[in-house]
């Protein structure tokens, strides 16, 4: 297993009220100790950041002439979410210094370290932009960081307001000035992005921290580096192209079957067009990739009509393919983290059959479990972590194969999907339905696949466990790792695309939203799939499920960023699917418009 560093867990509780480090490495020695290791490794950045004092925080100072140079856009309101920060281009200068300032900041928890900024706005249109933190483990910012961002974005120049947001950070974590910040900075392949990600970098260094460039990359790349890097591991990017490629090489020669022997890869005229076109002469020897859709260079072309959310949501072949058309393919979105595969095929729906996160999490999921079986390893939990939107007929494939105690269920938002599986499981499986997961392995399932096999049939399978665990992005979901894993899947189990798509039938479902007048009166429980308030809600579509069939479902959950609730319904039939969300939404608009 290729190891991203993981910071100590539990961690100690945040005092309320005194500052406090909750990581481990407080003192200079040990901070100097990280320093060496790292320039031995030739990992540490060579561009340092100025020496930030005292002075360059005060009112006037460094920080304070800069931050005025770039403004708030007035009457925009900045919200950091599972997305991180997100919206048009045009009004995020502000936000892209101060998150580099931020960043510079929050690297000093733990001295040594790097903390990831990327810039992107993965599958939203090309006038939009965005930026995401990666934690020093590599996986999304902690929650309870959020909201200090949330702080830094919207607070005012003026007044001192936000050099009151950042020596409040300060204080908080007992930060120490004098020790150097690392930071990484990514960028996509957007037009806006290289002058957003020149940002970032002066508000770093604009605090003290030195910064490491990856322009451009994909997002998972940035995560991955942040953590690997954390962990002392050497050579950034290049690393992360011989991890995957060695793995996904050496794991096919153990399989008979070569099929897929090619895969056409829908790019969304994103970064992952850069991705494939460094990954595929790597691997050639054992899958040829086609990219297509690879466009970076013309205006408007990014996620237009291709790329996973086209495909995925819209139900519809991405540009370049037509029904007619023979083969395996996939698509990954603009930055390279969702993934979904389909085979075009006139008689179905959309012309093509779709195999969607659901479907990657079903396949996963069931060679983990023989691979298990044949290295003899037991007392080990294996589970798939869900959302409320996973189709049904996945849920009842899983828990087939699983048990129903080993198919869990989280709220929507993949870091709450990430975090059940890091709690609940010893290997977690978790993907959305649109593509976005990964697998995660805990250093109980690290330390069973390290122990000596009894026989060489068990041998053979451990060796397979750990070749597939290199494959994975434990940082967070990947799309060119999930590639790599799901042909090495397939090829163990000697399955086509339409083999893989024939293991269940999703059933038809229909999502649809009713506009509110306040969104918040709807309180869900039980993963959102339960309403408790408004009083008798619930009970209005318990009766309406009751009446629609056998495999009838729905929820409603209210949405996060307008005021709408969201409804989704599923059942036997499109007709009584498309009947069942109708009779949902009217009830709701009855009881809350």
């Amino acid at each position: 297993f290729f190891l991203l560093y993981q910071p100590p867990h539990p961690r100690p509780p945040l005092a309320p009220d005194a500052p406090t480090r909750i990581f481990s490495y407080e003192n200079s020695e040990r901070i100097e100790e990280r320093e060496r290791e790292h320039q031995q490794h030739n990992t540490m950045p060579q561009t340092d950041g100025k020496v930030v004092t005292e002075s360059d925080l005060q009112p006037g100072g460094s920080v304070e002439k800069l931050a005025f140079e770039y403004p708030r856009a007035p009457g925009v309101t900045y919200r950091y979410g599972t997305a991180g920060f997100r919206t048009d281009a045009k009004v995020l200068d502000s936000v892209m210094l101060r998150m580099g300032m931020f960043a510079g900041l929050i690297a000093r928890i733990e001295p040594g370290m790097a903390i990831g900024v990327m810039v992107t706005a993965s599958h939203n249109k090309e006038k939009d932009n965005g930026v995401k933190i990666a934690d020093f483990g590599g996986g999304m910012l902690r929650q309870d960081l959020e909201g200090l961002a949330t702080d830094v974005a919207n607070a005012s120049c003026k007044e001192n307001d936000l050099l009151e947001k950042l020596w409040s950070i300060i204080k908080k974590f007992n930060l120490n000035l004098a020790c150097a910040s690392v930071v990484f900075v990514g960028e996509d392949t957007r037009e806006s992005s290289p002058r957003l990600a020149g940002l970032v970098i002066r508000g770093a260094r604009a605090v003290g921290a030195k910064v490491k460039e990856f322009r451009p990359c994909t997002t998972p790349q940035l995560h991955w580096c942040v953590g690997a890097f954390n962990n002392l591991q050497k050579g950034g990017i290049d690393k992360y192209y011989t991890v995957m490629s060695k793995g996904f090489t050496t794991l096919c020669k153990e399989f008979e079957s070569k099929v897929p022997e090619a895969l056409k890869v829908d790019c969304a005229n994103g970064v992952g067009a850069v991705a494939i076109k460094k990954l595929q002469p790597l691997i050639s020897e054992c899958l040829s990739l086609s990219p297509f859709n690879t466009d970076t260079e013309s205006k408007g072309k990014l996620n237009e009509n291709c790329g996973a959310e086209h495909v995925q949501k819209q139900q519809k072949l991405p540009e370049g393919v037509a029904t007619t058309d023979t083969g395996a393919y996939c698509s990954l979105d603009g930055d390279a983290d969702r993934i979904v595969f389909f085979a075009p095929e006139a008689k179905s729906e959309g012309g093509m059959r779709l195999m969607d996160g659901d479907k990657i999490a079903s396949l996963i999921a069931e060679v983990l479990r023989d691979l298990l079986q044949e290295s003899g390893i037991t007392g080990l939990k294996l589970g798939v972590v869900q959302t409320a939107y996973a189709n049904g007929a996945s849920t009842h494939y899983l828990t087939s194969k699983l048990g129903s105690e080993n198919v869990l269920c989280a709220k929507t938002g993949v870091k709450h999907l990430h975090k059940m599986a890091e709690k609940n499981l010893d290997i977690g499986v978790y993907f959305e339905a649109n593509g976005h997961g990964t697998v995660l392995f805990s250093h109980k399932a690290r330390k069973a696949a390290s122990a000596k096999s009894k026989t060489l049939a068990q041998a053979a399978g451990v060796k397979r466990l750990r070749l597939f665990g290199q494959l994975f992005n434990q940082a967070i979901g990947d799309a060119i790792s999930d590639l790599l894993v799901v042909v090495a899947a397939l090829r163990m189990k000697g399955w086509s695309l339409s083999d893989w798509d024939d293991i269940y039938k999703d059933l038809p479902s229909r999502m649809l939203k009713a506009k509110v007048r306040d969104r918040t009166l709807v309180v869900t429980t039980d993963a959102e799939r339960k309403c408790v308030e408004p009083a008798g809600l619930q009970e209005r579509i318990n009766k309406l499920v009751g009446s629609s069939g056998e495999f009838a479902r729905a929820f409603v959950r209210p949405s996060g960023t307008e005021d709408v609730v969201r409804i989704y319904a599923e059942a036997a039939t499109q007709a009584e699917a498309d009947s069942l969300a109708d009779k949902v939404k009217g009830v709701v608009e009855e009881m809350l418009s």
